[in-house]
């Protein structure tokens, strides 16, 4: 694996800078949009971090639309980039309505493993005593799970076609027989490629808690969230080009 790698592809090609560009605008109305709607629910919870809510709640309800509507836009954003992987196209594609189709297309195969992951978190809630270790060993081993689940989405993405495959729930003991080490590394170096992201998003809001004007705190803050979402999109596909290529080799009959 080589996250490095799967970095320089999303940036390589000569339309590039202009995808990105347009990914990050769209990230963040997508963010202020977020924080907006947030701010009629929680309200000044930080400091002045959420006192520009919507004065009528048709407002409100207009940002909640927005948001919830680019956010299935950039989930089948991922998924139709993992798609284009598969077809060796790495590089960052452009922001298109087509996203909302691979959005569609993947809910059956996301929600049937949400139902299972779901079943197995009500059993451990109903079964383990929360008072025992048992219960956050069981807890701690589901949350490990949920990257191989993952790996699951992905391989539909390769051509978006239903199989039975993608559905039985026997397919995870595959997945975790076969692709444990490689799901473990692909983790360990996508987490080693957030240390510098990190870095500077907690840079930016330690700066943007030394400004005394409210507006320009408020500005700081919210573009410190917007370069955040922005990071997190990155990482994600790059991510995701690594779960394909471990699809590619070991689980390409899924």
């Amino acid at each position: 694996m080589n996250v490095l790698l799967y970095l320089k592809n999303l940036y390589a090609k000569e339309n590039s800078l202009l995808n990105h560009i347009t990914l990050f605008a769209m990230l963040g109305i997508f963010t202020v949009s977020t924080m907006a709607y947030l701010s009629t629910i929680i309200g000044n919870i930080y400091g002045s971090f959420f006192d520009f809510a919507p004065t009528t709640s048709v407002k409100a309800y207009f940002l909640l639309v927005l948001a919830l509507m680019l956010l299935f836009l950039f989930i089948g954003y991922i998924y139709s980039y993992i798609n284009n992987s598969f077809n060796g196209k790495n590089e960052l594609p452009e922001v298109s309505l087509s996203a909302y189709s691979a959005f569609v297309k993947t809910l059956p195969v996301v929600i049937s493993w949400n139902i299972y992951e779901a079943f197995l978190f009500l059993i451990g809630f109903v079964t383990i005593p929360a008072t025992t270790k048992l219960f956050y060993i069981y807890y701690s081993i589901l949350i490990c799970i949920l990257p191989f689940i993952n790996l699951i989405s992905v391989a539909f993405a390769k051509n978006f076609k239903y199989r039975p495959s993608l559905f039985s729930f026997i397919t995870i003991f595959r997945v975790l027989n076969q692709s444990l080490g490689e799901i473990i590394k692909l983790c360990l170096q996508t987490l080693l490629l957030s240390i510098i992201p990190v870095v500077i998003i907690f840079l930016m809001i330690k700066y943007s808690a030394t400004i005394s004007h409210q507006t320009l705190n408020l500005i700081a803050k919210l573009a410190s969230l917007c370069f955040a979402t922005y990071f997190i999109m990155i990482i994600k596909l790059v991510y995701s080009q690594g779960l394909v290529e471990i699809v590619k080799d070991k689980f390409s009959d899924i």
